[in-house]
This record gives structure tokens, sequence and C-alpha cells, in this order.
């Protein structure tokens, strides 16, 4: 479906994972009794990564400039794109538009503000990947990859967020490397009118053509 929502000419450069992705990653576990009874040091990052290093088998997501990652959070919905996580740098100049490593968060309340953590498990996960994929070590620290808190349209009831991440994604992807220079430049960037709620109503419409077509298949 996600196809239908994205433009063709950058979907070489973007990876999707499922709804589940971020639960996995972050849902602690209980130990098994094999780790209990041999009382061996497990450490955490580790257990949550081996729980979600199937998402990219036979796929290297350092070969993509754009990770999206649906996250829920208390039964909102809202999301988070990792951008250019193979860059060395902040700030590497290549083609038009500087190339700049950050992490998204798009979410239609702005509530993320105020949830803490919520890039540190995406962080723990890409120096792991990084480690599986490249065997050797990279810092994907908050200094080489800062967390931008969108200001986006918010939604105006309690029901529409799933509409609304899928909204913003499909606006993020227009020209996400134009958007992404603007946003480095300018942190709070006011991007409260980037679509109208008549947009989301449309969105709810073309999913529902989506589903029906599908079910006709």
């Amino acid at each position: 479906m996600e196809k239908n929502l994205i433009a063709r000419r950058i979907a070489d450069r973007i990876h999707i994972f499922d709804t589940l992705f971020y639960y996995n990653l972050t849902h602690r576990a209980r130990e098994s009794k094999a780790q209990t009874q041999n009382n061996e040091p497990y450490v955490l990052s580790d257990r949550c990564y081996n729980r979600v290093k199937k998402y990219t088998k036979g796929t290297n997501i350092f070969e993509k400039d754009f990770i999206i990652i649906p996250i829920n959070k208390n039964g909102h919905w809202f999301a988070a794109v990792i951008c250019y996580p193979s860059r060395d740098e902040f700030i590497e100049v290549i083609g038009k538009y500087p190339k700049r490593s950050c992490i998204c968060f798009m979410d239609s309340t702005q509530s993320a503000h105020s949830r803490c953590g919520l890039a540190a498990p995406l962080r723990h996960f890409l120096a792991k990947e990084w480690e599986s994929k490249k065997t050797t070590k990279k810092n994907f620290s908050e200094s080489s990859m800062p967390e931008m808190y969108l200001k986006l349209p918010k939604q105006i009831n309690d029901f529409d967020c799933g509409l609304y991440v899928l909204q913003n994604i499909e606006n993020f992807l227009i020209n996400p490397d134009y958007l992404i220079e603007r946003i480095c430049k300018d942190p709070a960037i006011n991007l409260g009118v980037w679509f109208s709620f008549s947009s989301v109503s449309s969105m709810r419409r073309t999913i529902k053509r989506l589903i029906e077509r599908k079910s006709k298949n």
C-alpha cells in the first residue's frame, strides 16, 4: 500500500519498517531460564537488537537515505525518520543539498517532545546493525545525529493519528533533501500549514479505495 502513497522517484532511497518494529526493539521481554541459570552478562541493547535483526535480513539500510519507523505509544501513532544514516559527519555536502544525518520525529499532537528516550533505542539499533553489516564500529550519538521534533499540522480529534502519520510521511518524501536542509538550518521551522485537514480526509478515502481494490484481487 505504501508504494501508492510515496513518490516513485525516491522509492529506492527509503526503507520502511513495519508497525511492530519499534515495539519489538523497545519491549523488555523476560530473560530465558538458560540466561538466568548461567548468570551470564547480557546487555539489554544486544538483547533488543537480537529481536529485530531479522527485519533487515537481505537489506542494507545504510544504502538508503531515509529509514521510516512507525511508533505507537499509549495508543497514539507517530513516526521517526532516520535521515542519511551512513554519513560520517553531521554536515557533508554532496550534490545540490547538504546531507545532514539526523532523526526527525513527526507527531501530530507534538507530544513526542515530552517523551524521553525515544531516539536511544534507534541509536542502539543503528550501532549494532552497522557492526553487523560493516564489521566495524560507528558512533550514532546525538552530536553526530541530532534529534529534530518537527512542528507539524496538529490533528483536531483523538482518532486520526494514523492518517496524519501517512500524510506527514507523504509530504516529507516529496522533496526530502531540500526539507532536511531547511530543518537543519532552522530546527524550529513551522510546518503547521504543510497540509490541511481536507488532505487528511482525502487520505482516508485513498486508503479505502486501495483496500477495496486489493480485496477484489
